[in-house]
């Protein structure tokens, strides 16, 4: 529950990639990324040795099949090719 104070504790402890961004009232899934892999100065940094965690709800394991089968794997590196 968001609202426990186990659930403050825990929200306050996530550090996020756009602080200023709220919380949705319930997280289905949420990942790391892989910050010694990337080039000082540059961004996104990867997801390949990030850390997924997700809810054991199946819609959410099938939303992340979803994007894997989508293919958007160009060559390249960032936003524009399917990697960043």
């Amino acid at each position: 529950d968001k609202d426990s104070k186990e659930g403050i504790e825990a929200r306050n402890m996530i550090e996020l990639e756009r602080p200023g961004e709220k919380l949705p009232d319930k997280i289905g899934a949420f990942l790391t990324r892989d910050w010694p892999q990337v080039v000082p100065g540059k961004f996104p940094p990867g997801y390949q040795a990030g850390f997924l965690v997700a809810r054991r709800d199946p819609s959410i394991m099938n939303e992340m099949v979803d994007v894997i089968k989508e293919g958007n794997y160009t060559a390249g590196w960032g936003r524009g090719y399917g990697w960043g």
